[in-house]
């Protein structure tokens, strides 16, 4: 288990800075691949792929209760099932 996973979430309503981009690399390094920081470096994000709605919206209803769960409510793009 890497030392990211056992941290939580700051709200960014809280006036917290952002990670300087080199430091947000380094923590990137320790998830899975397929993680990228936006060209502002002021986000990180991921696609996911499920096949069918139920599977997608199963994805979509565990991300939120986590969020919730930090008191962090961030957009979520709108989801689209797999072919």
């Amino acid at each position: 288990m890497s030392e990211l996973s056992e941290k939580r979430c700051k709200p960014c309503e809280g006036g917290t800075s952002p990670l300087e981009r080199e430091e947000a690399e380094k923590f990137l390094k320790q998830l899975d691949e397929g993680w990228e920081i936006s060209g502002d470096g002021n986000e990180i994000h991921r696609e996911f792929k499920f096949k069918g709605f139920y599977k997608t919206i199963a994805f979509v209803n565990a991300l939120a209760w986590i969020a919730n769960q930090e008191g962090h409510h961030r957009r979520f793009p709108s989801p689209r099932p797999a072919a």
